[in-house]
């Protein structure tokens, strides 16, 4: 009976699983700007209370952090717009660029004696055909400039009350959860391990962005500040985030002054970040976030499915909701462990070890 009854039971949590995720996706749109901006307020909220403690009233933190956000928002903006505007005008000075460098591979290999007479090599590559889908992608951006702005303003406003209710909301949970403090328990324990690794990944990734801004500075590679930037927004995606934030600027050095400098761009960005992420992460992180790799790419696909592109920057954060949740109750304490990143030694062999002791 206790077996059908956790079956039952796991269906009934699976069937309720399937039908949010479908509800989600539906709903992607809303659901979007309802997790950018927890988010928001999550990072913010510490920042409002700081202000508070310092006698400052609570309307006019809560003005201010708003006024700091879009601020930032701004600066990011600026700097995307500028850089993708003089980086599309300077698509011909690269393709000249490209061309010499492929017509030097050419002298170079026919030096060495290899024969590349029967090889199409890509001499006229066309650097405005490779970037026409950027380009598109750039035209359908200006073009939802409208979406954009509203979106922003109504996860401007959803902050706005959040934070304004910050102060309100210990006496709230208090006086809610006074008989069952487990239940308030477990969500601060979700909202702290959100917080945790939000804060981790912007502390890192902002070190990272300078270390690698200045870097670029100093060899010369053009549009640093937008490299800089990109590495710290690919730094809230796991996995492949440091790929796609490395890609771009290994290319802009390729094409600026070739293969050499390409190669030490390359070397730079992996010492970087692997200082940050073997010195920096773990003073601040302590154990990490114990999560599987093969999860954590797995949640990656999943919630960028569900969700879009919001959805590969909250794909971490939803599973440590989900596992920070699991972890709660016994019934479900298996799918804690199932995602984690602990390697426990099989049953089967500890119980040989102690038996072997036993007998010593």
């Amino acid at each position: 009976m206790n077996k059908s009854s956790s079956i039952a039971r796991l269906l009934v949590i699976g069937g309720g699983f399937v039908l949010v995720v479908a509800g989600m996706r539906t709903t992607a749109h809303i659901v979007n700007i309802i997790l950018m901006a927890y988010v928001v307020a999550l990072l913010a909220t510490p920042i409002t209370r700081w202000l508070t403690k310092r006698h400052v009233p609570i309307f006019l933190a809560v003005v201010l952090v708003l006024l700091l956000i879009v601020v930032l928002i701004l600066i990011v903006g600026g700097i995307v717009l500028f850089s993708v505007g003089q980086l599309l005008q300077d698509i011909p000075q690269y393709q000249e660029q490209l061309t010499g460098t492929v017509e030097s591979v050419e002298i170079w290999l026919k030096e060495n004696g290899i024969d590349i007479s029967q090889i199409d090599l890509p001499n006229s590559i066309s650097l405005s055909s490779l970037a026409q889908p950027a380009l598109a992608a750039a035209e359908k951006a200006v073009a939802g400039v409208a979406n954009v702005v509203i979106n922003v303003g109504l996860v401007l406003v959803i902050v706005f009350f959040a934070l304004f209710e910050v102060k309100y909301l210990p006496g709230r949970f208090s006086h809610a959860f006074h008989q069952d403090d487990h239940i308030l328990n477990k969500l601060l324990a979700v909202n702290d391990g959100v917080r945790k690794y939000l804060v981790l990944k912007a502390v890192t990734g902002a070190v990272m962005a300078v270390a690698n801004t200045t870097f670029l500075l100093v060899i010369g590679v053009q549009f640093a500040f937008l490299w800089g930037l990109l590495t710290f927004l690919m730094n809230f995606i796991p996995n492949i985030g440091f790929v796609i934030a490395l890609i771009p600027p290994v290319i802009m050095a390729f094409l600026q002054y070739g293969l050499g400098t390409a190669l030490l761009v390359l070397v730079g960005y992996l010492i970087i970040n692997a200082l940050v992420n073997t010195i920096l992460a773990p003073r601040l992180m302590g154990q990490g976030l114990n999560l599987s790799p093969t999860i954590i790419f797995v949640a990656l696909i999943f919630w960028a499915w569900v969700l879009g592109g919001v959805g590969v920057f909250m794909a971490v954060p939803l599973l440590i909701m989900m596992k920070s949740v699991a972890d709660q109750y016994d019934d479900t304490k298996w799918l804690a462990t199932a995602v984690s990143g602990d390697n426990p030694e099989p049953l089967e062999q500890e119980e040989m070890r102690n038996n072997d002791r036993n007998i010593n």
